[in-house]
């Protein structure tokens, strides 16, 4: 059989330089998704949000610590069998969702796939052959090591140096958890059609003055506006008279937050007719913090959601975007709502006549 260094086989080489590709590729995309990977975590719905949340932050940096690790062939029993064990309990998600049917976000080689459709089998076989792969190299016949190098500190490489692979898998997953989640803050995930600032576009950009509502959908305030103003401000958008741009914040707690996420989601798979829908469906309501479903019933009940939106809404990827743009409002000066600028200067109007004339004043 053929050898490399030490007696290893050949296969077990190559089987450990393809779990460790795997993993990096699996980590990187992992690191590269953000908070889409920490709202599939969440969405899983198996652990508590705090410790969701701190094991996606964690666990790509670890990954990408365990495919170093075993490229270089430091420790590497102990790296395999950690591989192994993440691949073992990847498989088991990957058949449990296949199952029952869920659709839940799943990284393989680098390439985020679904459940619950087509890639059901795609999922299972390479989570089985990444864990056999693992399993290769972890079980791999002990070379002959000659005496010489055993009388070493630390011995031959790789079999006994598992403190230093501890300490860096250990600081690893630390370094995740310090960078993602200011990461996350910084570059927060925004369904296509947000404005690089913040807020939806509504309408072709034409050249007339920029209008921004600022609206929270648990706000009576934000309803009553909407009903006086909110359909004139469409429409004037869609004739191209002004740039329409509408902000989702959660000022008042978790039933706004969930609704605006729900709002992006719509968006996200929809498109501005699926939010704009959804938009009117949570201004109707009468959101609260006692029913964080409030969100979902409310537009499912209104009307019928674009098909992705519940796992959307269960990945709760969009919720940082939400976040970031009720504090980038705050600190703009935002504190109540509704809110209204035109040209960034905050508006006093209290009618839509006032509003209107405001508007037909303000250079483009």
């Amino acid at each position: 059989m053929p050898t490399l260094t030490r007696g290893t086989p050949v296969w077990v080489v190559a089987a450990r330089f393809i779990v460790a590709g795997e993993l990096a590729l699996s980590a990187l995309a992992r690191i590269g998704a953000g908070p889409e990977h920490t709202g599939a975590w969440l969405a899983y719905g198996v652990l508590p949000d705090a410790a969701a949340r701190s094991i996606s932050h964690a666990l790509p940096f670890a990954g990408l610590a365990l495919a170093f690790l075993l490229a270089r062939g430091a420790a590497v029993r102990l790296c395999a069998w950690a591989a192994a064990a993440v691949a073992a309990v990847a498989l088991a998600m990957a058949t449990h969702f296949a199952i029952s049917g869920a659709e839940q976000d799943l990284w393989l080689a680098g390439v985020r796939l679904t459940t619950g459709g087509a890639g059901d089998a795609l999922l299972i076989a390479g989570y089985a052959a990444l864990l056999s792969g693992c399993l290769i190299v972890a079980l791999r016949p002990s070379p002959a090591v000659p005496a010489a190098a055993q009388a070493g500190p630390d011995g031959p490489r790789g079999d006994r140096s598992g403190r230093p692979a501890w300490a860096t898998l250990a600081g690893a997953a630390l370094l995740g958890m310090v960078v993602q989640p200011a990461a996350h803050a910084h570059f927060a995930a925004r369904p296509p059609g947000t404005a690089p600032g913040g807020g939806v576009r509504i309408g072709p950009d034409g050249a007339g003055p920029l209008v921004e509502v600022y609206t929270d959908y648990q706000s009576p305030q934000s309803r009553r506006f909407e009903a006086a103003a909110g359909r004139n401000l469409r429409a004037m958008a869609a004739q191209g008279r002004i740039r329409l741009r509408l902000v989702d914040l959660a000022l008042n707690g978790g039933a706004s937050a969930e609704a605006a996420l729900a709002a992006s989601c719509a968006l996200k798979t929809g498109g501005p007719p699926a939010y704009l829908a959804a938009r009117d469906a949570l201004l109707a309501a009468e959101l609260r913090n006692t029913d964080p479903a409030g969100a979902r019933t409310a537009i499912t009940a209104a009307v019928s959601p674009p098909r992705g939106w519940s796992a959307c809404v269960r990945r709760r990827g969009y919720l940082p975007a939400v976040e970031d743009a009720t504090r980038r409002a705050f600190r703009s000066g935002v504190r109540d709502v509704p809110a209204v600028r035109v040209n960034g200067t905050r508006s006093r109007a209290m009618t839509w006549a006032t509003l209107r004339a405001e508007i037909a004043a303000a250079r483009p």
